[in-house]
């Protein structure tokens, strides 16, 4: 991890986040939490099984350059929710104990904003490593499968810091749906007739006239992407060379004129 920032910590962020920025609405940039994920197959092992086999389960945050522990994060294995055949349990930094043998005992989750891992000193480059392991001392036959396999899961990680960061203005990554994706909005006299997904880096090219009456002339046309304006000079086929956000084309109609002769 590095940042520029002065009186950095580094955090364990459990609840999903925006990565980037806060007011954005972006899944492209929206975080998914520290999480473990877990398929059920109850032939091979139960959910109440599967859950508290998810309770043994401990994520040590150390340095791979002295062996510091920073923290121990485990999993809320009792309030796992469970969608389909999946259960995704929310890993949080705990306070710990050493039982006799040397087995990891979990005390009170911390909560996530004290859930400080290690200082981040600015601009310099500070490496945090992940050993997940199953805590024997707590596991029963009855917890696990009689196979090569008891479970298949998936672990997600999530970190924040503790400091103000001011991310750098950058509409695009701000509006970006998904993986590459955009909006592209046709509006017709302010009404939207069409929306439909772009791909960041690629061209885009619309033919308006579809969606305008037959007859009908154009008064005016408006072209935006961010905070560039694309209108075309002329034509009814609208070129934008590298989509980089949002596209948002107004088509607006003349009026029709009413005549006052009697």
């Amino acid at each position: 991890f590095r940042t520029n920032a002065s009186n950095s910590n580094l955090l364990l962020q459990t609840t999903p986040a925006q990565r980037v920025y806060e007011d954005s609405d972006s899944v492209a940039t929206q975080g998914a939490g520290s999480t473990m994920t877990f398929t059920v197959d109850e032939d091979i092992l139960s959910e109440e099984a599967t859950r508290n086999l998810l309770e043994c389960v401990r994520v040590v945050f150390f340095s791979p350059v002295d062996d510091t522990i920073y923290g121990i994060g485990i999993l809320d294995g009792l309030n796992a929710v469970r969608v389909g055949n999946e259960i995704t349990a929310s890993l949080y930094l705990n306070e710990y104990s050493y039982s006799a043998s040397g087995a990891v005992v979990a005390g009170d989750a911390i909560a996530e904003d004290d859930a400080i891992l290690c200082a981040l000193p600015a601009n310099t480059a500070t490496p945090v490593s992940a050993l997940v392991y199953l805590e024997g001392e707590y596991v029963t036959n009855a917890d696990v499968a009689n196979g090569d396999v008891s479970l298949n899961g998936t672990l997600n990680l999530q970190f924040a810091s503790d400091a103000d960061l001011n991310p750098m203005d950058n509409t695009a990554l701000k509006e970006m749906e998904g993986a590459g994706q955009y909006n592209a909005v046709l509006k017709v006299n302010g009404q939207t007739v069409r929306t439909a997904p772009v791909t960041a880096g690629t061209s885009y090219t619309l033919d308006y006239s579809t969606y305008v009456p037959a007859g009908t002339d154009v008064e005016d046309i408006s072209v935006m992407m961010g905070d560039t304006d694309y209108t075309p000079a002329s034509g009814t086929t609208i070129s934008i060379g590298k989509v980089t956000g949002n596209i948002e084309v107004n088509v607006t109609l003349k009026t029709p004129e009413t005549s006052t002769t009697p």
